[in-house]
């Protein structure tokens, strides 16, 4: 194995999935928001991009097959209707293009919840996969075996990685992490970023 086939086993999560089969039936992709957010949406049949201060670039956030998403993540619990979530459904094959794939919570990373689980040397580039939905089917089958296991969140007990595949193990620290911990159910999301705006919703 060259140097830089090395590397690329110890540092590139993608690099993991590559020689699994895709889990199937593809899920459908979910946007998250509220429900005043829900009616807007809904009034103009679109989903407007935001612009995202860390990619530096205006993107729709949607989640592959979980509605793993808090709209406001510091509110306190509350039963109020207008703050009830709506998770909207799209058919994978009509949302195009898409910018990246990161198979964890990227807003987590950039607020410094990882640090306890991904060195330092490493960067988020090192846990993206490829942007197509046939890379996705291959990480959930890689690290969770199906889609029930990836919608409810059970690791691929039976994966092997080898003691040098260290993006590996930090992702499997972050999906498997109990106890006292910040870290919800987004940390083994796949999140999908999407630039400008997806198709329309009908």
């Amino acid at each position: 194995m060259s140097g830089s086939d090395l590397r690329e086993s110890a540092l590139s999560l993608s690099h993991l999935s590559e020689a699994f089969s895709p889990a199937t039936p593809a899920l459908p992709l979910l946007h998250n928001t509220g429900a005043v957010g829900f009616f807007g949406i809904a009034g103009q049949s679109r989903i407007d991009a935001d612009q995202c201060e860390h990619f530096s670039e205006h993107l729709v956030y949607l989640f592959y097959g979980r509605p793993a998403y808090r709209p406001n993540p510091q509110a306190l619990n509350t039963s109020d209707h207008g703050f009830r979530p709506v998770s909207i459904l799209l058919n994978p094959d009509h949302v195009q293009p898409i910018r990246r794939v990161i198979p964890l919570d990227s807003g987590a990373f950039f607020s410094g919840l990882y640090t306890d689980f991904i060195p330092p040397q490493l960067a988020l580039e090192n846990f993206e996969i490829p942007a197509t939905l046939e890379a996705i089917q291959r990480h959930i089958a890689a690290f969770f075996r199906e889609n029930k296991d990836y919608y409810l969140g059970n690791f691929n007990s039976d994966l092997v990685l080898k003691g040098t595949q260290i993006a590996g193990h930090t992702y499997k620290s972050i999906a498997t992490a109990t106890g006292q911990t910040e870290l919800d159910d987004r940390r083994a999301t796949i999140e999908i970023h999407v630039p400008l705006r997806p198709s329309r919703v009908d």
